[in-house]
């Protein structure tokens, strides 16, 4: 916890976002290298992109089973809660095989060819952990507005008095 908000929902949007911004981001590059606009070098800046994904996406992981306990006890669909660990896991891993595809295809620039279609498919790789990033960021949007995992972190002082109507929007 930090500052009465549990760490999970503060950590998981950096993973996420960086899933879908680095395929962008290489896509670009790779296209500015095969230009000849940007020299291989640049391609670093994309493992760099991908170490920062991997280590954000662990420490998501990691968050959401330190209260993975709390948050089943409200909730009555536990099978959700599964499947949104289960797609975080998997696209941690797809990040992690990305990331070692980026570090191989930075070592094979001394070959101007192979290293090209090399990060060609590093990009189509990252595009697919980018779908999976997708998909895990919608399945905790539902355990958190449709399940009410949110509600693990709510107290009774939290909520309204009895009778009382939220007239915020009047």
């Amino acid at each position: 916890m930090f500052d009465g908000v549990p760490l999970h929902p503060l950590v998981v949007h950096a993973p996420l976002v960086l899933g879908v911004l680095a395929p962008v981001i290489a896509l670009i590059l790779w296209g500015a290298m095969a230009g000849r606009f940007l020299h291989h070098r640049v391609w670093w800046l994309v493992v760099f992109l991908y170490v920062v994904t991997f280590a954000s996406a662990f420490v998501a992981v990691r968050t959401g089973q330190q209260e993975e306990d709390v948050v089943e006890e409200v909730l009555a669909n536990h099978d959700a809660l599964h499947a949104h660990e289960d797609r975080a896991k998997r696209f941690r891993l797809a990040v992690g095989g990305v990331l070692m595809l980026t570090v191989l295809t930075g070592f094979l620039f001394g070959n101007r060819k192979w290293g090209m279609r090399f990060a060609g498919l590093s990009v189509v790789a990252g595009a697919a952990a980018a779908w999976l990033a997708l998909g895990v960021g919608h399945s905790g949007g539902l355990l958190v507005y449709q399940e009410g995992a949110a509600n693990a972190y709510v107290t009774p002082a939290d909520l309204p008095p009895d009778g009382a109507e939220d007239h915020e929007h009047d």
